[in-house]
Order: C-alpha cells, then sequence, then structure tokens
C-alpha cells in the first residue's frame, strides 16, 4: 500500500471506463475495486469516481445472476460505496433489500458497527423472512428492537 502513489491513483482512476464499466469480467472488477479501496484508504474518496461506483453498483445489483464472480464483486463494491459515502442511508437500504446475500451481509456488518438504528424496519424484515438465508437472518436479528419468536 505504501508504494501506491498519486500517479498510481490517477491512472486506476482514468481507467475506469476499460476496467470497471466496460469489463464483463466480474473477477477483474473485483480486484478493480479492491486497488480503488486500498487508494482511498491512503488518499481519501474520489467523489466523480464514488458516483460512478455507486450508479453501477444500483445497475449491477438490480440484476440476479448466479455468478459467484458477480456476487464477490458486489460484496467488495458495495462494502467500498457503504464506507465512503457521507448519505449512506438509502445505499443501505438498497444492499438490505439486495438479493446477494453477500451485500445484505456488509450492509449488516456496517451497521452494527456503525451502531445505525434507522434501518429497522428492513432488518425487522429480513429477520422474520422465511426467505432468507439463515445466516443472514442470524445476523439480523440482534440489531431488531422488537423481534420476538412467534
Amino acid at each position: 500500500l505504501s508504494s501506491y502513489t498519486v500517479d498510481f491513483a490517477n491512472a486506476l482512476y482514468a481507467r475506469a471506463g476499460e476496467l470497471l464499466i466496460g469489463n464483463p469480467c466480474y473477477a477483474t472488477r473485483k480486484v478493480y475495486v479492491q486497488l480503488v479501496s486500498a487508494v482511498f484508504e491512503k488518499y481519501g474518496k474520489h467523489d466523480q469516481l464514488l458516483k460512478i461506483l455507486t450508479d453501477l453498483f444500483t445497475k449491477d445489483n438490480s440484476v440476479y445472476e448466479i455468478d459467484g464472480s458477480k456476487q464477490l464483486y458486489l460484496q467488495d463494491l458495495s462494502k467500498l460505496v457503504i464506507s465512503h459515502t457521507d448519505n449512506n442511508a438509502e445505499f443501505l437500504e438498497i444492499s438490505l433489500t439486495s438479493n446477494y446475500y453477500e451485500v445484505q451481509l456488509e450492509a449488516i456488518n456496517f451497521i452494527e458497527s456503525n451502531r445505525i438504528e434507522s434501518h429497522n424496519k428492513s432488518l425487522t424484515q429480513i429477520a422474520r423472512s422465511d426467505n432468507e438465508w439463515t445466516y443472514v437472518r442470524s445476523k439480523a436479528i440482534p440489531l431488531v428492537d422488537d423481534y420476538a419468536i412467534s
């Protein structure tokens, strides 16, 4: 990480179209997102790229596919956007209602570690839904104010 320079960061940002938007390979997209995440940690967020990443997440998350590399890419992308968006309430809501459990878990972990209390309705829906994966439900249940076994 210490070897990343400002020039590297700028080159990485400049290639977003090629390496992320125009690239059908989710494994490559995942690596790009991981690099951007490391650069954001060192130099701070890049607002224009963060907007592109947010829009791309919304687009890619809206089409469900059974594709492990897409699921892991969306997990990393959601983690990056959640942690660097100033007003992330709307994004957290989108993540909580995602069809991808990896994305839901990232949102739940962020809510838990940052003690955010404004998403109780979505967390309650996850905790009570028989359609959600049991592990995701188990992470949501402790965060629900009025969870009772019925």
